[in-house]
Protein backbone atom coordinates (compact mmCIF):
# COMPACT_ATOMS: atom_id res chain seq x y z
CA UNK A 1 0.00 0.00 0.00
CA UNK A 2 1.35 3.47 -0.87
CA UNK A 3 1.96 5.72 2.11
CA UNK A 4 -0.50 8.60 2.41
CA UNK A 5 0.84 12.10 3.07
CA UNK A 6 -1.41 14.92 4.24
CA UNK A 7 -0.28 18.49 3.65
CA UNK A 8 -2.10 20.52 6.30
CA UNK A 9 -0.67 23.91 5.39
CA UNK A 10 0.58 23.70 1.80
CA UNK A 11 2.44 26.51 0.03
CA UNK A 12 2.03 27.11 -3.70
CA UNK A 13 5.54 27.97 -4.91
CA UNK A 14 4.43 29.40 -8.27
CA UNK A 15 1.06 30.94 -9.02
CA UNK A 16 -0.40 33.44 -11.47
CA UNK A 17 -3.28 35.26 -9.81
CA UNK A 18 -3.28 37.82 -12.65
CA UNK A 19 -5.41 40.89 -11.93
CA UNK A 20 -8.93 42.26 -12.16
CA UNK A 21 -11.75 39.75 -12.60
CA UNK A 22 -9.35 36.82 -13.01
CA UNK A 23 -7.66 37.63 -9.68
CA UNK A 24 -11.03 37.98 -7.97
CA UNK A 25 -11.93 34.48 -9.18
CA UNK A 26 -8.62 32.65 -8.64
CA UNK A 27 -7.47 34.18 -5.34
CA UNK A 28 -10.29 32.86 -3.09
CA UNK A 29 -9.95 29.39 -4.64
CA UNK A 30 -6.24 29.47 -3.86
CA UNK A 31 -6.42 30.98 -0.37
CA UNK A 32 -9.09 28.47 0.67
CA UNK A 33 -6.61 25.60 0.20
CA UNK A 34 -3.14 27.10 0.51
CA UNK A 35 -1.57 28.92 3.44
CA UNK A 36 0.43 31.07 1.06
CA UNK A 37 1.74 31.38 -2.47
CA UNK A 38 4.65 32.85 -4.42
CA UNK A 39 2.95 35.48 -6.58
CA UNK A 40 4.20 35.94 -10.15
CA UNK A 41 4.62 39.63 -11.12
CA UNK A 42 4.01 39.50 -14.89
CA UNK A 43 0.74 41.39 -14.96
CA UNK A 44 -0.03 44.62 -16.86
CA UNK A 45 1.65 46.85 -15.90
CA UNK A 46 4.35 44.61 -14.39
CA UNK A 47 4.99 44.64 -10.65
CA UNK A 48 8.36 46.32 -11.07
CA UNK A 49 8.56 48.87 -8.25
CA UNK A 50 7.65 49.15 -4.57
CA UNK A 51 4.45 51.12 -5.13
CA UNK A 52 3.05 48.54 -7.57
CA UNK A 53 4.19 45.65 -5.38
CA UNK A 54 2.44 46.96 -2.27
CA UNK A 55 -0.69 47.86 -4.21
CA UNK A 56 -0.87 44.40 -5.82
CA UNK A 57 -0.38 42.74 -2.45
CA UNK A 58 -3.21 44.81 -0.99
CA UNK A 59 -5.54 43.75 -3.83
CA UNK A 60 -4.65 40.11 -3.23
CA UNK A 61 -5.26 40.35 0.51
CA UNK A 62 -8.63 41.98 -0.17
CA UNK A 63 -9.58 39.04 -2.44
CA UNK A 64 -8.43 36.47 0.13
CA UNK A 65 -10.31 37.91 3.11
CA UNK A 66 -11.58 35.24 5.47
CA UNK A 67 -8.63 32.92 4.81
CA UNK A 68 -5.26 32.65 6.53
CA UNK A 69 -3.25 33.36 3.41
CA UNK A 70 0.17 34.98 2.91
CA UNK A 71 1.09 36.28 -0.56
CA UNK A 72 4.86 36.09 -1.07
CA UNK A 73 5.49 38.89 -3.51
CA UNK A 74 7.93 38.87 -6.41
CA UNK A 75 9.39 41.89 -8.18
CA UNK A 76 9.53 41.94 -11.97
CA UNK A 77 13.23 42.18 -12.94
CA UNK A 78 14.26 45.57 -14.34
CA UNK A 79 17.61 46.25 -15.97
CA UNK A 80 17.84 49.63 -14.24
CA UNK A 81 17.23 48.44 -10.67
CA UNK A 82 19.46 50.30 -8.22
CA UNK A 83 21.09 49.25 -4.98
CA UNK A 84 18.89 51.66 -3.03
CA UNK A 85 15.71 50.35 -4.65
CA UNK A 86 16.56 46.75 -3.86
CA UNK A 87 17.38 47.64 -0.27
CA UNK A 88 14.07 49.48 0.15
CA UNK A 89 12.07 46.54 -1.25
CA UNK A 90 13.97 43.66 0.33
CA UNK A 91 11.64 43.29 3.31
CA UNK A 92 8.52 43.41 1.14
CA UNK A 93 9.34 40.67 -1.36
CA UNK A 94 10.56 37.11 -1.56
CA UNK A 95 12.83 37.80 -4.52
CA UNK A 96 13.14 39.14 -8.06
CA UNK A 97 11.69 37.30 -11.07
CA UNK A 98 13.60 37.39 -14.36
CA UNK A 99 11.74 36.87 -17.62
CA UNK A 100 13.57 36.76 -20.95
CA UNK A 101 11.94 39.49 -23.04
CA UNK A 102 8.98 38.14 -24.99
CA UNK A 103 9.44 34.52 -23.89
CA UNK A 104 6.12 34.15 -22.10
CA UNK A 105 2.93 35.99 -21.08
CA UNK A 106 3.38 39.72 -20.39
CA UNK A 107 7.18 39.49 -20.57
CA UNK A 108 7.83 42.12 -23.22
CA UNK A 109 9.57 44.31 -20.62
CA UNK A 110 11.86 41.43 -19.64
CA UNK A 111 15.62 41.01 -20.03
CA UNK A 112 17.03 41.06 -23.57
CA UNK A 113 20.62 40.05 -22.75
CA UNK A 114 21.94 38.38 -19.59
CA UNK A 115 25.33 40.08 -19.78
CA UNK A 116 23.64 43.49 -19.62
CA UNK A 117 22.14 42.84 -16.18
CA UNK A 118 25.06 41.30 -14.33
CA UNK A 119 25.40 44.44 -12.22
CA UNK A 120 21.91 43.71 -10.84
CA UNK A 121 22.87 40.09 -10.09
CA UNK A 122 25.85 41.39 -8.14
CA UNK A 123 23.71 43.74 -6.06
CA UNK A 124 21.22 40.98 -5.36
CA UNK A 125 24.03 38.63 -4.35
CA UNK A 126 25.43 41.21 -1.94
CA UNK A 127 22.02 41.92 -0.39
CA UNK A 128 20.98 38.25 -0.18
CA UNK A 129 17.97 38.66 -2.51
CA UNK A 130 16.98 35.46 -4.38
CA UNK A 131 16.68 35.36 -8.16
CA UNK A 132 13.82 33.35 -9.69
CA UNK A 133 14.02 32.71 -13.43
CA UNK A 134 11.64 31.75 -16.22
CA UNK A 135 14.27 29.70 -18.05
CA UNK A 136 13.40 29.68 -21.72
CA UNK A 137 15.17 30.75 -24.92
CA UNK A 138 13.55 31.87 -28.17
CA UNK A 139 14.55 28.68 -29.98
CA UNK A 140 12.44 25.73 -31.11
CA UNK A 141 9.59 25.36 -28.64
CA UNK A 142 10.56 21.83 -27.54
CA UNK A 143 14.19 22.79 -26.87
CA UNK A 144 13.82 26.14 -25.13
CA UNK A 145 14.15 24.93 -21.56
CA UNK A 146 17.18 22.74 -22.29
CA UNK A 147 18.86 25.53 -24.26
CA UNK A 148 18.52 27.86 -21.27
CA UNK A 149 20.41 25.54 -18.92
CA UNK A 150 23.76 26.95 -19.98
CA UNK A 151 22.52 30.40 -18.89
CA UNK A 152 21.69 29.04 -15.44
CA UNK A 153 25.13 27.44 -15.22
CA UNK A 154 26.83 30.67 -16.26
CA UNK A 155 25.01 32.78 -13.66
CA UNK A 156 25.55 30.16 -10.93
CA UNK A 157 29.29 30.04 -11.60
CA UNK A 158 29.79 33.79 -11.86
CA UNK A 159 27.67 34.63 -8.79
CA UNK A 160 28.20 31.68 -6.43
CA UNK A 161 26.45 33.35 -3.48
CA UNK A 162 23.36 34.34 -5.46
CA UNK A 163 20.44 32.01 -4.68
CA UNK A 164 18.88 31.04 -8.02
CA UNK A 165 15.61 29.18 -8.53
CA UNK A 166 14.92 27.50 -11.87
CA UNK A 167 11.17 27.89 -12.21
CA UNK A 168 8.89 25.02 -13.32
CA UNK A 169 11.57 22.65 -14.63
CA UNK A 170 10.41 19.69 -16.72
CA UNK A 171 13.55 17.93 -17.95
CA UNK A 172 16.01 15.41 -16.54
CA UNK A 173 18.86 17.69 -17.67
CA UNK A 174 17.53 20.48 -15.46
CA UNK A 175 17.36 18.12 -12.47
CA UNK A 176 20.95 17.02 -13.11
CA UNK A 177 22.13 20.62 -13.15
CA UNK A 178 21.08 20.95 -9.50
CA UNK A 179 23.91 18.61 -8.54
CA UNK A 180 26.50 20.84 -10.24
CA UNK A 181 25.83 24.12 -8.42
CA UNK A 182 25.09 24.58 -4.71
CA UNK A 183 23.33 27.91 -5.30
CA UNK A 184 20.76 26.46 -7.72
CA UNK A 185 17.26 25.49 -6.62
CA UNK A 186 14.20 24.48 -8.64
CA UNK A 187 10.43 24.30 -8.53
CA UNK A 188 8.19 21.82 -10.32
CA UNK A 189 4.73 22.88 -11.53
CA UNK A 190 2.41 19.93 -12.02
CA UNK A 191 0.59 21.12 -15.12
CA UNK A 192 3.91 21.65 -16.89
CA UNK A 193 4.50 17.92 -16.44
CA UNK A 194 0.94 16.70 -17.00
CA UNK A 195 0.26 18.58 -20.23
CA UNK A 196 2.48 17.39 -23.08
CA UNK A 197 2.69 18.26 -26.76
CA UNK A 198 0.27 15.41 -27.43
CA UNK A 199 -2.35 17.19 -25.30
CA UNK A 200 -1.97 20.29 -27.45
CA UNK A 201 -1.95 18.82 -30.98
CA UNK A 202 -2.67 15.11 -30.55
CA UNK A 203 -6.05 13.92 -31.81
CA UNK A 204 -7.61 17.38 -31.83
CA UNK A 205 -6.05 20.84 -31.57
CA UNK A 206 -6.47 22.02 -27.96
CA UNK A 207 -4.63 25.39 -27.81
CA UNK A 208 -5.84 26.14 -24.25
CA UNK A 209 -3.57 23.29 -23.08
CA UNK A 210 -0.49 25.13 -24.33
CA UNK A 211 1.77 26.02 -21.39
CA UNK A 212 5.31 27.28 -21.91
CA UNK A 213 7.76 25.69 -21.67
CA UNK A 214 5.97 22.61 -23.00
Amino acid sequence: MPKEITLRSPLDMHIHLRDGEMMQLVTPLTSEVFSGAVIMPNIIPPVDNLERLLAYKERILECSKGHNFDPYMMLFFREDLTEAELASMKDHMLGVKLYPAGATTNSEAGVKAIDSVEHVFKMMEEQGIPLLVHGETHGYVMDRETEFLEVYAYIARKFPKLKITMEHITTADAVSLLDDHENLRATITLHHLLLTLDDVIGGMLEPHHFCKPI
